[in-house]
């Protein structure tokens, strides 16, 4: 984006008033079947909800990306007209557009991360680092190490999606990554819990989002509240539709309707629930195996247990999700809900349907927030916001003096320290080399270098990174690969299969057994070669069982890759 957004004048705030601060919030959710936007005045300290409302994306599930993306300017425009211009737009990635990962370095100074930070997401993501748009956040940080919360996505799409924003008339002063909003809902509303692990699960149309929240007792160099991860699951709402229909046998435009009429999730256990609550229950178990797997693991890293997990979005909606949720998950699963939110006069917060808006609330609030401590915002670099630009050309004067001013002070305290500063740094570089000689066993004068290499080693032995000593893939999973090709083909063949011997080595698999025929033997070797980490399948001796009719013995093996 070489240019920034040239939006209509009615979309911007009047600037009759341009020598006061900020005060008119929009937050943007944009979603695949509607845009919710909620508008905000922000005071000195607190804010009320001046306007909110929803609308629709005419053609949400629209396989021609092309009748989307008109679909998408049209409710864009219309929401814009309805909330009335805004001093700031702030909103969020679309669910399942881009990705996050949780990053450990052995130092915390900004320049150092950002000189290896590309280094490590080229190990972890499939995309080449070029490619990338990302930006980070602290979780922890300490004098000698630190841990980052990375959020990232692929250039060409982001760039895409905020020309499309651009055309629709919205030039976003922040864009955050999906999941991250909610944590101002819990610094600026909503009390979280006192200690601990919590999360929030924002069941959407398409994509569902489960983010990871901890309260840390004592902070120094990092928020008290932190978000510890955020994880993107492309299970929503509309995945009940297609199984529900053909149940039920009807048109999938009914399936609202008759979610609305005959769901209750709080009978999901019972012998007696209805068609409907059984065909649903079954349909969100994929969403729960994730969740349950995002939380496990979190509870086996901090070692600590899970509070509270709250619950959001369209899917929250459902009858008796909440119970649903509890039963299902044995947690203390909650509605994220608001006691109170001041609103202007004329305006009245829908409670009962505050699970659409929160979103949208949580994006306007982090237009408040005020702290020493960033927080991801893709808005940067090549893509950043362009209308901070034009506000510095109105006030080019004034800035010009006060840089003038500035660069004095600053060479005057340049020429001061500079001799000290250098005889510093001679000192440094020798003391880094000889830690690094000390380490490696071998004398490299760049620090930089040396430590690339220290992170290289680590990696091999940790298992991780693109030179990992560990295999990636475990002989238990090996073993469940094999056992559901084998029987995926017991069922649908009808072919009958004895494994007698299973040997699962280092770089090596090798399987015995009896079947009914040498077809069979074929198929066998056939469905096992499709597992990515076989290479190089071979088959052994092949030959009737002597004493059993109808029985054939054979041998298979290959090569792990993995």
């Amino acid at each position: 984006m070489d240019e920034g957004c040239v939006l209509s004048r009615r979309f911007l705030p009047d600037r009759q008033g341009d020598r006061d601060m900020a005060q008119r919030i929009l937050g943007l959710d944009i979603g695949q079947s509607s845009i919710k936007g909620v508008l905000i005045d922000n005071k000195l300290k607190s804010f009320e909800v001046l306007d909110f409302h929803k609308e629709p994306i005419l053609a949400p599930d629209s396989d021609d990306p092309e009748v989307h993306k008109a679909a998408l300017h049209h409710s864009i425009h219309n929401i814009m007209e309805k909330l009335g211009p805004a001093d700031q737009v702030i909103s969020c990635m679309p669910g399942g557009m881009g990705a996050f990962a949780n990053l450990d370095f052995p130092f915390s100074d900004n320049n150092k991360i950002n000189q290896t930070i590309g280094f490590q997401l080229d190990d972890m993501s499939p995309f080449d680092v070029e490619d990338l748009h990302f930006d980070y956040q602290f979780i922890e940080r300490e004098k000698a190490s630190s841990r980052l919360l990375v959020g990232s996505v692929p250039k060409e799409e982001f760039s895409e999606y905020v020309e499309d924003l651009c055309v629709s008339g919205v030039d976003p002063r922040i864009l955050m990554m999906d999941g991250l909003p909610y944590y101002h809902l819990f610094k600026s509303v909503k009390e979280p819990p006192e200690e601990g692990i919590w999360g929030v699960l924002d069941i959407g149309h398409i994509y569902s989002t489960i983010t990871i929240f901890q309260k840390y007792e004592e902070a120094t160099d990092a928020e008290k509240m932190r978000t510890e991860s955020v994880r993107s699951m492309s299970r929503g709402v509309q995945q009940l539709a297609g199984p529900l229909a053909a149940a039920l046998n009807i048109p999938v435009e009914q399936v609202p309707q008759v979610l609305k009429e005959q769901l209750d999730l709080r009978q999901a256990a019972e012998p007696n629930a209805s068609q409907v609550t059984q065909v649903v229950s079954r349909a969100l178990t994929p969403l729960l195996t994730e969740v349950r797997r995002t939380i496990a693991s979190l509870q086996r890293k901090f070692s600590a247990p899970f509070k509270t997990l709250y619950v959001t979005g369209g899917g929250a909606q459902l009858n008796g999700i909440i119970e649903f949720l509890k039963h299902r998950l044995h947690l203390d699963v909650q509605r994220l809900d608001l006691d109170h939110i001041e609103t202007a006069e004329e305006v009245v917060w829908p409670v009962e349907q505050q699970d659409e808006y929160l979103k949208a609330l949580a994006l306007a609030l982090r237009g408040t927030y005020n702290s020493r401590f960033s927080q991801i915002n893709l808005r940067k670099g090549e893509f950043s916001f362009k209308g901070d630009l034009q506000f510095l050309k109105e006030r080019l004067g004034s800035i010009f003096v006060g840089v003038l001013i500035l660069l004095f002070l600053f060479l005057t305290s340049v020429a001061t320290k500079f001799y000290v500063l250098s005889v510093e740094n001679q000192r440094l570089q020798v003391k880094a080399e000889e830690s690094c000689r000390k380490i490696l066993g071998q004398s490299i004068s760049d620090p930089n270098r040396c430590v690339l290499i220290m992170l290289d080693e680590i990696q091999k032995v940790s298992g991780t990174g693109k030179k990992a000593i560990i295999p990636k893939v475990s002989s238990y999973d090996v073993f469940l690969e094999v056992y559901d090709r084998v029987a995926k083909l017991i069922k649908r063949k009808n072919v009958k299969v004895e494994i007698g011997t299973m040997r699962i080595d280092a770089g090596r698999f090798d399987i015995e057994g009896e079947t009914t025929s040498y077809g069979a033997v074929d198929q066998i070797q056939k469905r096992l070669s499709t597992y990515r980490c076989f290479k190089k399948m071979k088959k052994g001796r092949v030959q009737r069982v002597s004493g059993k009719q109808g029985k054939v013995e054979f041998r298979l093996w290959a090569q792990i890759s993995c």
